[in-house]
């Protein structure tokens, strides 16, 4: 066994079963019993909703948090969510990610006491700490809405329920390098940088189109994952911009038309 292959044997999350995804899949929506009711009449029919349950993130022993997430790809939500709060420097840093019922148990390689994987800072919008985003990426705005409709077209469970955001990584080709539906925008984010991770990506030459709308806390998930650029197909915030501007990350909207709009470092994205 190489150098190479003895990595992709030992990295956290690589060994994950198929079968377990498919008992993953099946539990993400639940069909309920509703009232539809007009002016003219009262029908009862039935609906999908997606499913929201409790998963309880372990490293090492300590209780990190509690999320509110779909109960699917809980090694990829384990991994992005240390990675993108800054729990762990990198993805490097776990030697495994382990799904046990309702909770996602972590070993670091290099344990750290509890107060020290608690941030500290000016509060939800500090970048202390975090990197400057430095990277040549540079991706075409035709790519970007080619994964934009990409995103869309794939999220089936978003179309099922109507209840779910989507978000999707891809490389400067448009190729895509890892997807997520969640309940959560946040959850979404996270796993979609915890899958890459898992994959070996390099996320410094990636691009995250999301769903959902870009705030300083998505914007600091994305920065701390070491990824240049973050499309939203809904809108930015004022925080998201400000956090962006502060760290060199480059935020735009892809509204459906034929441009995309960058808000922060706009040489990423060509024509």
């Amino acid at each position: 066994m190489n150098e190479k292959e003895s990595e992709q044997k030992d990295r956290p999350g690589k060994s994950r079963a198929k079968g377990r995804r498919k008992e993953e899949r099946a539990s993400t929506y639940q069909s309920v019993k509703c009232s539809a009711v007009s002016a003219e009449r009262r029908s009862e029919r039935s609906a999908d909703v997606a499913v929201e349950a409790v998963v309880n993130i372990m490293l090492d022993g300590n209780w990190i948090t509690i999320l509110l997430a779909l109960p699917d790809q809980l090694d990829a939500l384990a991994a992005g969510f240390l990675v993108c709060e800054g729990i762990v420097d990198a993805f490097s840093d776990l030697k495994s990610v382990t799904p046990q019922g309702a909770a996602v148990i972590c070993e670091s390689r290099n344990k750290k006491p509890p107060s020290a994987m608690v941030s500290q800072g000016e509060g939800p919008m500090s970048t202390e700490g975090i990197p400057r985003i430095d990277s040549s990426l540079r991706v075409k705005a035709a790519i970007v809405r080619e994964a934009a409709g990409k995103l869309q077209e794939i999220s089936v469970l978003g179309k099922r329920t109507s209840g779910t955001h989507s978000t999707l990584i891809c490389n400067p080709a448009g190729e895509m390098v890892s997807f997520s539906e969640d309940v959560s925008r946040s959850c979404s984010v996270d796993k979609a940088v915890g899958e890459a991770l898992i994959k070996g990506s390099d996320l410094s030459q990636c691009a995250l189109i999301t769903t959902g709308r870009i705030s300083a806390v998505t914007a600091l998930k994305s920065a701390r994952a070491g990824l240049p650029v973050m499309v939203s197909l809904s809108g930015i915030l004022s925080s998201g911009i400000e956090v962006a501007q502060r760290l060199g990350m480059t935020l735009a909207v892809c509204p459906g038309g034929p441009e995309v709009c960058a808000y922060t470092r706009a040489e990423r994205i060509e024509p």
